[in-house]
Formats: C-alpha cells, structure tokens, sequence
C-alpha cells in the first residue's frame, strides 16, 4: 500500500466530502529565452513554495504542461442540508518565469507574440488568468489551455474524459501515485485494461467496468476498435484559404486602414483553434473591371499594402496580393464566365465556347505573367497555356487561372508549419491542391465545395475536365453540401478518369467513402453548414432593425407580405417567381390586393450578359404584372453592399411569407433565408401558410 504524505494524511477526514477535479494547465511560450523554465502559481497565494514547474518536450514545444493533473477542490456551500456549487468562485492563478532556478520575472504582455485575442473588449489591471470552477466536475479530467502573456477573457478548456469514481480521497490518491510515472501528462490513455477494473471499492464488492477493446494485430482483424471522434484544441493550426478574406476593409481620409470581421460570411465564425486565414482583398477594382485606360480603381495601392497587412495581423489574415487585371480574368472571366454555368449543370453547345461575358476579347490583350522564385519546383500534374481550346481566349483564360493558384501556393507556404491543416474553400481554387503537395508533401489537405457538382455529361463538356478533377484528388478529403453532389463527383472520377471508389477502412477501425487514386485513398464526405446564433440575435434585438421592421409592416398594413431576395442571374430563378404570382393571381382572383411582393435584385455584374438579360426580363415582367395588379409587386435592385445582413433581417421579419425559387444552388449566399423559413414560417396563421404552399406548388410546377 502507498503511503501518504504527512500533510495529505492529515487533511483526509476534513476533505472527504469535497469534489475533486483533475487539471492539466498547458501554456504556449513562442518567446521564452534560452535557461529560462515556466513555473505555475496561484494568484491568491503566490508564495514560491506552492509554484509548480510546467515541462515540455522537443515535440510538444511551444507548449509547457504541468507533469500531472492537479487536483483541484470544487467549492461547495451548505444550506438547508442541501448541497449546492458556487457559480461565482474563481481559480486565478499566474505563470512566473524563473531562470537558472531563480526567479526572474511575471509574465507579461509581449510574451503573447502575435497570438491573437478575440476581440475581448476591456482588460484586467492585474494581469491574471482566471478560469470559473463551475467548469470543473467532480471526478472528471480536463486540460487548461493558454498563451503565456494573453490574460484577457477566459482560457480554452478541454474536457479530455470522465474519469473513475473514487470512494474517498485516499483511494484518489493511490491511483495518482500508481500512473505519475506511466505518464507524463497524467492522461493515462494506455494503462492496462485490468487496471480500469480494479477501482477502490472501501472493502466491498469489486466493481465491474467495461474495459475498451485492444487494437487489432491486423488492418483487417475482426475485432475492429470503435471509431473514436477525432479531438482537436487550441494547439492544433488550422489554414483556411478561400478566393476572398472574411473582413470588411475601410480606408480613412488619413490614409490609415482598418478591419472588421464581414459576420456574413460563413468562414468568419470564431473557433478555439489557431486558425490563419487566406485570401485576397476585396477593394475597389479587385473584380479587374478597372476602365478602358488607366484608373484609380485598382485595387490597394503597392505603397499602402504594408498598412492592409498590419490591419489584417490582429485577425490572423493574411492577403494574397495578385494584380487586378489578372484576378478579375480568373474570376470573371474563369470562374463565372465557364465554370459557375457548368456547375450548376448549364451547358449550351451553342453559346460562345468560352463561356465569357464581355463581348468580344481583344486579341492583343495579354495575360500577366506569373513571377515566382520557386518556379523551377513546379513539375506538377496541371497541364499549362493555350493546350486547351487550341489556344485563344480559352488558353488566356486557363492561364490566369493556374496563375492565381500560383500566388495562393506561395503565400500558404509561408504561413504553413509541419502539423497544420490546409482547408480550402470554394471552386476558385480547384487546383489548388496540385501546387501545394509538389512543395509541400507532408500536408494535409483538404476541399469543400460551396456550390454544386454537375453529372459526369455535363461536367465532361469542359475542356480541362480530367486537370480539374486530378486537382481536386491531390487533397486528401473532398466535401460537399450534398450527398447528391458528392455521387456526381464520384460519378465523374469514375467516367472520366477511371479510378474506383467504395468504402474503405480508415485507421480508427471504420469505413469511409473515398476514391482510390494512386495508392492513395481521398476521403468524400457530405457536410451541413451551420450559422451564428449569437449574431442572428444581437441584429434582431438591434433598434434600427425594430424600427425598421415596424416601417415596412406599417408600409404595407393589411396585406400580406411576400419577401425575396436573389441575385440578378438567371439561376436564382425570379423570373419564374414572377411567372407563379402572376398565374397564382390568375387562378385565385379574391387575393388582388391583398397581397404584397418586395422582391430585391442585387447586382450581379460578374454574370455579365446573363446579368443585363435577366435584369430586363424582371422589369418588363413587373411592369406587366403592375399594369394589371396595381402595387401587386414591389421591386428595387440595389449593390450588395446596401443590403447587408442588417437590411435581410429586417424584410424578412417583417414578412409573411418568404421566397425562394432558385433553380440550383449549392449554400445560398443570401445567408439565413431556409433558417428563417423555419423560424417565422411556423407559428402563422393557417391561411398564411396555405397561401405559401400554393405558391411554392405553382412554383415548382413551373420548374
């Protein structure tokens, strides 16, 4: 039997009925010098008889980790005979920095290097770290993660698992000193199964445990583990890249730049990870449709791209740099002239085979050239200039799509550390994952489509079909919105390359759908988009959207109100909106006047003659239906920067029934609309809701 230490021993009786908590405090130390060794001290009592010492390891550094768990008693207070947890109580405690074993100094500030910290607001005078104990439950584990330094707002808290009841602090006592030595961080995740059954049971019965399965000897054994969920925390990296930034410039008259997060755009959302993001700036001529001569509008200025980045740095952002000219040809020109079309399954054989916008190209224009010193690396698999199309403008076109991907590939090297993950977002940077395993092979990488994917007769009718694809299948996990975007995929893998695909076994002992390509297996995976909720309640609760909301209802009082929101390109389907009111209307007379369409066009110049085509189709079927129906429906076409998240809030409050009819459309881009089709659709009147499912059967008879 283990003895006691004198002091522990002495305390038994006295903390027997206190909950105990197991704690592992980690923090991040980037600038910490040479000799020098972290010590943990509790703020209220900092006597250096009570530091503990914090360690790390060649492959755990930056981080320093207390050797053990500490154990951590759970205030409770006693009223009634009733025994309740105080929700108010505090740990605070400090890291010291000792050097040569003497004590140096507190931590400070700038020992948080360039971490950021999320937009805390406020600071402590004193600078200590402060964790709630509510946090904390008897008898289960967790880790404390911070940054040494970083003091405002509370740590990241991990909660690794639950562990064994004990019957007394004795026997607690017993089971830390048997595993100290097993284990350096005291998780103990691969003691012996007997040890899981052997708990402390004060003289009784031995208690019976499910002790977890052992590995198998073999990828193919039987006796397969359960899949474990994978677990990460704050020290995992994470580099999320997609075609625009998730922030919001602004330039003052003084020449100085500030950022604020863009809360619309999904890949804004906060996490405890260490996340970098990616991603060009969007700034006045950042679409390259700069005029025909020189003009001001192009983009951030070479000499003020120096002030972007240090607005950026607090956001952990960091701006890819690709001239105007050549971006709004890879965007435009690229991506909405050819790919947008076919991946939302639109081919016509007839149409210009480039599938551009703007007229007819000139002939002498030429594309800039990309400029890279790690140019004589890039042996990779994506095939260059005009091969495709025999060359012309489909040959301009491809180039300035490789090109940009160039420039995305150099600026994530930068950012890159052995470890991180690589997430990209989006179809502008399909080939992404080509450029980037030729110089960087150890990393992990993985895609996810935003819009749809088309079937395989659809997305063969591309030119650089089998380059896109084998871009894509350089990552190692492919995901989309939809199972039936995912199949396509599949599908087109299967047809045009073909390579096979199925169920394979992965390393946790389950299966996943993945594709079988080069003695490699990339995973394919479907997966749901979430939104804020925080957010969508702060811009409720906002008086300007009250306000607004009571205008609009007090604008059209005793009439139903009908709210859409769509872009101005065929796709999004308002002709065929109008189409269903107008025949609605028609079958059902007694509703004329009852009723109230707000429709919002945003502007969608990138569509180009899709954009003027379907912008004076809606006019003249307004005007038409208006001329029989007076102020049946309301329409105003305006920027996206005039209908922001606030704006959408409050028409879509305000109505009664909301619309949307896009033909095909992978994560709508006017965010929130299905969430509040859920929200504000349940809980009105009957006739309300059938007045909406009449108009959605009209509707989807027409598509």
């Amino acid at each position: 039997m283990v003895e006691l230490p004198p002091q522990l021993q002495k305390g038994i009786k006295e903390t027997e009925s206190i909950g105990l908590a197991q704690v592992t405090f980690r923090v991040r130390c980037e600038k910490i010098g040479h000799g020098e060794s972290v010590f943990l001290s509790q703020a209220d009592n900092p006597a250096a008889g009570n530091r503990i010492p914090l360690f790390t390891t060649a492959k755990s550094y930056p981080w320093y980790t207390t050797r053990t768990p500490l154990s951590l008693a759970l205030p409770i207070t006693t009223s009634s005979d009733m025994v309740t947890t105080d929700k108010d109580v505090l740990y605070r405690y400090r890291y010291a920095i000792y050097r040569a074993g003497v004590f140096r100094r507190w931590e400070k500030s700038p020992d948080g290097g360039d971490i950021e910290e999320f937009r805390h607001h406020g600071a402590d005078a004193i600078s200590v770290h402060q964790v709630p104990m509510r946090l904390f439950h008897a008898g289960e584990l967790y880790t404390v993660n911070d940054v040494l330094g970083v003091t405002v707002g509370p740590p990241d808290v991990d909660h690794i698992k639950v562990r064994q009841k004990f019957s007394s602090v004795s026997s607690l006592a017993r089971k830390n000193s048997s595993n100290s030595a097993a284990s350096l961080y005291g998780l103990n995740a691969s003691r012996p199964a007997s040890s899981s059954a052997m708990s402390d049971s004060g003289g009784s019965k031995k208690k019976v445990g499910f002790a977890p399965q052992p590995a198998p000897s073999h990828r193919y054994d039987t006796c397969t583990p359960t899949k474990q969920a994978v677990h990460l925390t704050s020290s995992d990296g994470l580099i999320v890249v997609s075609a625009f930034l998730p922030v919001h410039l602004t330039r003052a008259d003084n020449g100085e730049w500030s950022a604020d997060w863009d809360y619309e755009a999904l890949l804004s959302m906060q996490t405890h990870l260490r996340v970098t993001r990616v991603g060009t700036v969007k700034w006045r001529g950042w679409h390259g449709n700069v005029g025909g001569g020189a003009s001001s509008e192009s983009g951030v200025p070479v000499d003020e791209r120096h002030k972007v980045e240090a607005a950026l740095r607090p956001f952990n952002c960091v701006p890819v740099w690709v001239p105007t000219n050549l971006f709004g040809e890879m965007y435009n020109g690229f991506c909405k002239g050819v790919l947008w079309p076919i991946l939302h399954n639109v081919a016509s054989v007839y149409s210009s085979p480039t599938g551009v916008n703007s007229g007819n190209p000139d002939a002498q224009k030429q594309i800039e050239p990309y400029d890279s010193e790690f140019a004589e690396y890039m042996m990779d698999d994506v095939a260059q200039g005009p091969i495709h199309g025999d060359g012309g403008r489909e040959g301009e076109l491809w180039a300035a799509f490789t090109a940009v991907n160039r420039y995305f590939t150099d600026v994530i090297i930068q950012c890159f550390n052995e470890g991180d993950l690589i997430w990209i977002h989006g179809f502008h940077l399909m080939i992404l994952p080509s450029f980037l395993t030729r110089r960087i092979s150890m990393a992990k990488i993985g895609i996810f489509f935003h819009t749809p994917f088309p079937s395989s007769e659809i997305f063969r009718t591309l030119w650089c079909r089998e380059d896109l694809l084998r871009g894509m299948l350089n990552a190692d996990q492919v995901g989309f919105h939809l199972f039936e975007y995912a199949r396509h995929f599949l599908t087109c893998c299967r047809r045009l390359l073909g390579l096979n695909y199925g169920m394979f076994p992965d390393s946790s002992g389950g299966h996943n759908l993945a594709i079988d390509t080069n003695g490699r297996h990339v995973s394919v995976t479907s997966i749901h988009a979430g939104v804020e909720p925080p957010v969508l309640h702060q811009v409720l609760c906002h008086r300007s959207t009250v306000e607004r909301v009571k205008s609009i209802r007090s604008q059209f009082q005793g009439k139903v109100i009908f709210a859409a929101i769509d872009r101005m390109e065929s796709l999004k389907g308002i002709p065929l909106k109008l189409i269903a009111l107008e025949r609605f209307l028609q079958r059902c007379p007694e509703w004329a006047g009852k009723i109230v369409v707000v429709q919002v066009g945003i502007s969608a110049f990138e569509r180009g003659d899709d954009y003027t085509k379907t912008r004076n189709e809606v006019l003249s079927m307004v005007s038409n239906i208006n001329d029989r129906w007076p102020k049946t429906v309301q329409f105003q076409e305006c920027a996206e920067s005039e209908m922001r998240l606030q704006q959408r809030m409050a028409l879509l409050k305000a109505a009664d029934v909301v619309m949307v009819t896009t033909i095909r459309d992978g994560l709508n881009l006017i965010p929130l609309v299905r969430t509040f089709l859920i929200c504000f659709i349940v809980g009105k009147n009957l006739q309300t809701l059938t007045l909406w499912l009449v108009i959605l059967y009209v509707t989807r008879s027409l598509l």
